[in-house]
């Protein structure tokens, strides 16, 4: 096994007790990981390790969620690669990532490696975690695939050791979650394997001016998307989002990605640079699709 993937294997641990003390690794057996402290199993195909917690309390939930994305997997990177205004928020998270080799990278909720493929460098190191099996396998394909270990597993019981990456990207899926308490656990999550110092971005859909005067809901259930009906999305506005990641991380900063402006009257480079200038600002947070936040450990 190269040294890169060896040294992201260590970091794996049973999602039924992840920041115990002692820390037990998870045993490596022939197609299948044993935890040495509860004896729990879990198993390896098609280059995807599946460490979804046992008899979890929300499993039906989380099986319905796997199998919406599962099911849109195939289709899903080609209308959303078309469209400017979803682009510009993959570009702002992958562009707060500046991963330098050597480092770990968690890319939790990756979906098909739409960010994935946009910060990835030789040398770094990155988890690429999802609940969709189907989704892990189109990211798997599409590649990177040097240096990247594919996890499937609840983005509410990260199977990682505490403090084990330099950087966490969560990247447009903590407002799948469909309760108040579960999103507050995924940041708690995403904040428990950051180490100390580590950067953690996280993306989520912006209740923005546009969305409003448009008439969109808050909080929508049976939803579309570009390739399906999306069970449950959450629109966050700017304050409420910045106090999401508070509670967890020392917030840097809180903007916005994907501003409804002209990419297509041949105008692309200078609205992309126009696009870069306002994430930042209030303009950005007020009409951006995204919202996009750094925060620290």
């Amino acid at each position: 096994m190269p040294t890169a993937l060896t040294d992201l294997n260590a970091l794996l641990r049973c999602p039924a007790h992840p920041s115990d003390s002692p820390l037990p690794r998870l045993l490596p057996l022939p197609g299948r990981w044993l935890c040495p402290r509860c004896g729990d199993s879990y198993t390896a195909a098609d280059g995807v390790l599946t460490l979804l917690p046992p008899d979890a309390p929300d499993a039906a939930t989380a099986a319905a969620e796997a199998e919406q994305w599962d099911e849109q997997a195939a289709a899903y990177d080609a209308p959303r690669e078309a469209d400017d205004i979803y682009m510009a928020g993959i570009a702002a998270a992958a562009d707060e990532l500046s991963p330098q080799p050597g480092e770990r990278v968690l890319d939790a909720g990756c979906g098909t490696g739409l960010t994935l493929r946009r910060y990835w460098k030789p040398g770094v190191r990155v988890v690429a975690f999802d609940l969709s099996a189907e989704s892990l396998r189109v990211a798997r394909d599409t590649g990177p695939t040097d240096g990247v270990l594919h996890v499937r597993g609840d983005l509410t019981r990260l199977p990682f050791a505490d403090g084990a990456f330099d950087w966490v990207c969560c990247a447009n899926a903590v407002q799948q979650l469909p309760t108040p308490d579960l999103r507050r656990q995924v940041v708690q999550e995403l904040a428990r394997v950051t180490r100390p110092g580590g950067k953690t971005v996280v993306t989520a859909h912006n209740f923005s001016v546009g969305k409003r005067r448009g008439g969109w809901r808050k909080e929508a259930t049976d939803t579309g998307s570009h390739t399906g009906a999306v069970r449950y999305v959450y629109r966050y506005d700017a304050d409420e989002f910045r106090s999401l990641l508070g509670g967890e991380l020392t917030v840097e900063r809180v903007g916005g990605a994907g501003l409804p402006l002209p990419y297509k009257w041949k105008l692309g480079p200078l609205m992309r640079l126009v696009e870069r200038v306002t994430r930042r600002t209030a303009l950005g947070r007020a009409f951006g699709h995204m919202l996009v936040g750094v925060g620290r450990k």
